[in-house]
């Protein structure tokens, strides 16, 4: 069996989750909550005791990355999946599903084994430290999480875009990662 938390605001969002994993088997509501406030108040057993965790990313997206955060640090092995619209900024994100397209997502993602899906593997406990950004560089990754361009970042720091481009390029080789996204998630995970 596995558990479903959902933290959301708008009510057919949420039914829609609802309706898709009432109708499997293996899957069960743990939690629905309005905000993350409503979230820190729920027992603390059925916080940790979530799987799958899907979040409604709402307009403040910088506070969003500080709500992943707190949702990481009650369980690192949450598997959260943000609820997005197709306007607003990704850097960050893990998994997201377009609000506009639930179900079919759902249905697409859903249909297999949940740890083949998300990639858990059992025998890795060990997390390597992560090199230390100087503070140029947390900057920028900072703005990287905000969804910033590269020219954004520049504008933001007084700095060119081709010294935006060599911040990133060390950031990559400090964190061992390819990807903005892949920055964001190491940046979440800290």
């Amino acid at each position: 069996m596995h558990f479903i938390g959902i933290i959301a605001q708008n009510r057919s969002t949420v039914q829609e989750i609802v309706n898709y994993f009432l109708a499997r088997e293996k899957y069960s509501i743990l939690f629905i909550c309005q905000s993350i406030d409503e979230y820190k108040g729920l027992p603390a057993q059925n916080r940790k005791k979530a799987d799958i965790i899907f979040v409604d990313t709402g307009e403040n997206y910088f506070e969003l990355v500080q709500q992943l955060k707190y949702l990481k640090s009650v369980n690192f092995h949450y598997h959260i999946v943000m609820l997005s619209s197709p306007a607003q900024p990704r850097a960050g994100t893990i998994g997201f599903i377009d609000k506009n397209h639930i179900r079919h997502t759902l249905e697409s993602c859903f249909t297999g084994d949940i740890h083949a899906i998300f990639g858990e593997n059992k025998n890795q406990d060990v997390v390597e430290p992560t090199p230390l950004l100087t503070n140029r560089e947390t900057e920028v990754a900072e703005l990287v999480l905000k969804g910033f361009t590269n020219k954004k970042i520049g504008e933001a720091l007084y700095i060119s875009t081709c010294t935006v481009n060599a911040h990133l390029r060390k950031i990559f080789s400090k964190l061992a990662v390819k990807s903005r996204t892949e920055l964001a998630y190491r940046m979440i995970n800290l």
